[in-house]
């Protein structure tokens, strides 16, 4: 048997043996961890969506506890019942919330294309355990029943696909949109009076930010312009599509990326057309992001990096748990939460941290870049 072949069949051993070779690393901050999950009924709007309902997941400083409380929310699939089986969390399910004298500033967590609500899991507990309350939703295919017109694929496959893809790419924003606000809302009503106690005067709708991994970041910044609770975005390496157009700023917004060159002539007219129309996207998207952070906000490009670094992936994945890019992908993905939390102490606390100061050294490499509300730049 193979070296390496060997070594994954005994980590594999030893985390079915243990749940221990799949643990999501320990969240780094003071306070320990709680989880739970509600569901809402589903915006009726636009054109009139049928009645429905969707899954929210919370993170939230919590009581002290030794029950964890599972990975994930069982997505269809295999391979995802596998991991889902297997890897393990450090947030408790439903205990208490954290002693605390001061209400905890929100986060909404949306999910990209086609993804789950719990696809950025250590994220949710790395903010909580810094005193946010962190509440994040799937894409609406996870809905009870699924929206079919809403539901499909990101298709690149030819023009006319790629077309449709635009016009639903815009439809799924505006839905997303609203089903924010949703969560906000119920949010509210449970910081007002919590049936079980559990956040009745503990959350602060004043400092609500958002983050999105792929589609849900450009549904943050969109989220932003409709629900003025919303004052800080961060993108972890989405295109925008369009919501840019008609942005004006007025939130600190912080791009989290990778350092791939843009597509060149050659991709351009790529035979393969997913290839083509994706780098066409792409290079289309770099300008969107330009005229964004010149109205405020952050860069991080994370050299090493891809499109999956951003997401709890290689941190249970075993291509890249027990891969030779390993150590890498869990520095990228440290840097990435470390950054997280940094970006919304500083927008919704005014807590000044050194990892936003542009020209720091950094590891992994990566490069951060600013520009205050005036638009200059600093940085490289």
């Amino acid at each position: 048997m193979p070296r390496a072949l060997a070594r994954t069949c005994a980590a594999v051993a030893r985390a079915v043996a243990g749940r221990s070779g799949f643990d999501l690393p320990r969240p780094t901050g003071p306070m320990s961890v709680g989880t739970l999950t509600f569901t809402l009924e589903r915006p009726r709007e636009p054109r009139g969506i049928s009645a429905g309902r969707f899954g929210v997941s919370v993170w939230y400083p919590g009581r002290p506890s030794t029950r964890r409380a599972p990975y994930g929310s069982g997505g269809p699939g295999i391979k995802r019942r596998i991991y889902r089986s297997l890897v393990t969390a450090h947030a408790a399910r439903d205990v208490a919330f954290a002693v605390r004298h001061e209400r905890a500033p929100v986060v909404v967590y949306v999910a990209g294309w086609g993804g789950e609500r719990t696809d950025n899991t250590a994220l949710g507990e790395e903010l909580a355990s810094h005193g946010f309350v962190v509440a994040a939703i799937g894409d609406l295919r996870f809905d009870g029943p699924p929206n079919s017109r809403l539901a499909g694929p990101l298709d690149l496959s030819s023009p006319q696909a790629y077309e449709a893809t635009l016009r639903l790419a815009h439809e799924k924003m505006a839905f997303d949109v609203l089903r924010v606000s949703a969560v906000l809302d119920r949010l509210a009503l449970l910081d007002a009076a919590d049936p079980a106690g559990r956040f009745t005067h503990r959350l602060d709708l004043a400092r609500a930010g958002i983050v999105g991994y792929s589609f849900g970041g450009a549904v943050a910044l969109e989220a932003c312009r409709h629900d003025r609770r919303l004052r800080a975005a961060m993108n972890m390496d989405g295109w925008l599509f369009d919501a840019a157009t008609g942005y004006r700023g007025g939130v600190p917004y912080f791009l989290v990326t990778d350092r791939a060159p843009l597509p060149g002539p050659d991709d351009l007219n790529a035979a393969d057309s997913a290839h083509r129309y994706a780098s066409a996207l792409t290079i289309a998207d770099e300008a969107r992001q330009r005229e964004v952070l010149q109205l405020g906000g952050y860069e991080l490009r994370v050299d090493g990096a891809d499109h999956l670094s951003f997401a709890d992936v290689p941190l249970y994945a075993l291509r890249h748990r027990y891969g030779s890019r390993h150590a890498g992908a869990s520095l990228i993905s440290r840097a990435v939460r470390d950054h997280a939390v940094a970006f919304f102490e500083a927008a919704l606390t005014g807590k000044p941290s050194p990892l936003l100061v542009p020209g720091r050294r950094k590891h992994p490499p990566m490069t951060l870049a600013s520009w205050p509300a005036n638009g200059a730049r600093n940085g490289a």
